[in-house]
């Protein structure tokens, strides 16, 4: 127990940190050189912005369709190298001259979906690093790195942005030569086909909405900081507040976050044409938060499922980036984002993912682990006996130990045990405590890998 109070400083945890970390701020001190430049397609003129997420879509594709076969290959230290020289030789096409600037661009952008996906796999196989502890620590650096932009001239950023892809790199070989064998293999992933349809299909939903009503605010801006600092820090706290406010990383509470920031910013767009900036500015906070909790999501279940790890992060980063590809079709045959009646749909698409995904049952029903946790057999009672009595839980302790790995939520808990709801969430706080966890899924995981053993 103590070495697992110790995940905040091991040497690895660090160096997956900073190595992410790294990876995510050579992105954003790119990002600012790309406003305000367009490239041609079709009827339409695209952002660079959106160019560059595009790529990622791709790489994600391409991930998810080879899904485990690449997993070794992604694992090699020489894939990670490979990576961040794409990113430094994209940086220098982008400085050679203006013909190279878009290759520069796509091949940054592969670079570092490549890199991203190294580390992701590389998290995927170590049980001994809190994924909570992983995401506070590389969202408070990148954040420190959004202040970098406004001190530095943009040779500058580009410089330090070839600096820190290189230094991703170079953390990742030395995260891998200290790796162990990875933990024991579990049941290839099974999930309800039609929850599973829904949370993907609303994420994309959301993730397409904000990216075009991004692109369609950028689109209009004349201001040129379209990368304002506010996004960075109001992402940071709160994920901050999701993640160490005492209670369970609850996914539908992110969801309702980041479905309110979005309908906020599309209300802004639709009724006032003079707050479109801070439409775009919620618009890129629950951008970011969509990124943080779909990386949260991957990484436990790449965990939990290690057969599938790699196709799980590739369909993890699709719904996240492919609205980007959607944006480029619809902006090739001349249809117009920032339109009234385009506002208007994608706020009507937006409620229905909300509908769809805001179920506290959705979410609990794809993240637990079917058919292992909580069946009624002899063998999973001594396996949760044994557990239960190690990490110290009381009797009462364990009553609710036994709702809440099967999906329950606080009030159910509370009427069936006949508590008030502030007991239970009392008793869950103690769970946490004694196991070292922050959420139901590392709980889960742990009792699992507790079992595996």
């Amino acid at each position: 127990m103590r070495q697992e109070r110790l995940r905040w400083l091991g040497k690895d945890v660090l160096l997956a940190v900073f190595g992410m970390a790294a990876l995510m701020a050579a992105q954003s001190l790119e990002l600012p050189l790309e406003a305000g430049r367009f490239f041609s397609a079709g009827r339409g003129m695209v952002p660079t912005t959106i160019l560059d997420v595009g790529v990622a879509a791709l790489a994600s594709c391409i991930v998810l369709a080879a899904g485990n076969r690449l997993d070794r290959l992604l694992l090699q230290k020489g894939t990670a190298v490979a990576g961040g020289l794409m990113c430094v030789v994209g940086l220098l096409l982008q400085l050679a001259e203006e013909l190279l600037f878009f290759p520069g661009i796509v091949l940054f952008s592969a670079g570092g979906a490549v890199l991203l996906f190294c580390w992701l796999a590389a998290v995927c196989s170590r049980y001994d690093i809190g994924v909570v502890e992983l995401l506070i620590g590389v969202e408070v650096l990148t954040t420190i790195a959004a202040l970098l932009p406004e001190h530095l001239p943009a040779m500058g950023c580009m410089v330090l942005s070839a600096v820190l892809a290189v230094a991703s790199a170079t953390a990742f070989c030395l995260f891998r030569s200290g790796e162990p064998a990875d933990a024991a293999e579990t049941a290839p992933f099974k999930s309800d086909p039609a929850t599973l349809g829904k949370v993907l299909c609303s994420f994309f939903i959301i993730g397409f909405v904000v990216g075009a009503l991004q692109y369609a605010v950028s689109a209009q801006q004349d201001d040129s900081d379209m990368f304002p600092l506010i996004i960075s820090v109001v992402s940071l706290v709160l994920v901050l507040w999701l993640f160490t406010r005492g209670r369970d990383f609850n996914a539908a509470v992110w969801t309702k976050v980041v479905t309110t920031l979005s309908l906020a910013a599309l209300v802004l767009v639709l009724f006032s044409s003079e707050l479109t900036y801070l439409s775009y500015v919620l618009a890129g906070i629950a951008y970011s938060l969509l990124e943080c909790g779909a990386l949260y999501i991957a990484l436990l279940l790449g965990r939990l499922y290690p057969d599938t790890r790699i196709r799980i992060l590739g369909t993890a980063w699709c719904v996240v980036t492919l609205g980007s590809l959607l944006i480029m079709g619809l902006t090739f045959f001349g249809f117009n984002l920032a339109s009234r009646a385009a506002v208007v749909l994608m706020a009507l698409l937006l409620i229905v993912a909300a509908i769809w995904i805001l179920e506290d049952r959705n979410m609990a029903m794809l993240l637990l682990t079917p058919g292992t946790v909580g069946d009624d057999t002899a063998e999973d009672e001594r396996a949760l006996d044994g557990f239960c009595e190690k990490v110290g839980l009381t009797p009462r302790e364990r009553d609710v130990f036994n709702f809440y790995i099967v999906g329950r939520s606080a009030p159910y808990i509370a009427e069936k045990l006949v508590l008030s709801e502030s007991t239970v969430k009392s008793h869950l706080q103690h769970i946490y405590t004694k196991c070292d966890v922050h959420s139901r899924q590392e709980l889960i995981s742990l009792v699992e890998t507790t079992r595996q053993g």
